[in-house]
């Protein structure tokens, strides 16, 4: 590529870039804040890192499954998955359940039991492109949560 066709694309580039909302404030580490507008869901730390670490072992499954699931392996995808099936939510400790509210738990049970029906979708399936559907199903619900919902300490 020639010097000045370069030099033109990366302008043009730049130009677009900047003219973007915020990304004037993003240079130099200068970010702002946009307000917080989700339910808050007031809960005392234990409870917290407990979520979190649901919240991990889900994305732990999804990166498992996807892994499995490329390489064919539909018995592994379908474990991977099921770790996070409704089995791993009906775990939850009493203590931790009380202190969430039931639209939250009803988001929640609905994300566990799409990764049961990924599970079964690979065992009975055996396509990469339906488990990675379900997946996307799933991550719709998470996704959903996340929008709506934060976790602020008692």
């Amino acid at each position: 590529m020639k010097p000045a066709l370069y030099r033109f694309l990366l302008t043009c580039w730049l130009i677009v870039w900047l003219s973007m909302p915020g990304a004037a404030q993003t240079i130099g580490g200068t970010a702002q804040m946009s307000k917080d507008d989700r339910q808050p869901i007031l809960v005392s730390e234990a409870t917290r890192l407990s979520v979190l670490s649901e919240m991990r072992g889900m994305l732990e499954s999804i990166q498992a499954t996807l892994e499995a699931s490329g390489q064919k392996n539909w018995q592994a995808a379908a474990t991977a998955a099921e770790k996070s099936g409704l089995n791993a939510f009906q775990k939850m400790q009493a203590t931790v359940a009380k202190e969430l509210p039931e639209a939250y738990l009803t988001i929640a049970g609905q994300a566990h039991a799409a990764f049961d029906k990924v599970s079964k979708t690979a065992l009975d399936d055996g396509r990469p492109i339906t488990v990675s559907a379900g997946l996307a199903e799933a991550m719709k619900i998470c996704v959903t949560c996340h929008q709506t919902y934060r976790f602020v300490l008692r």
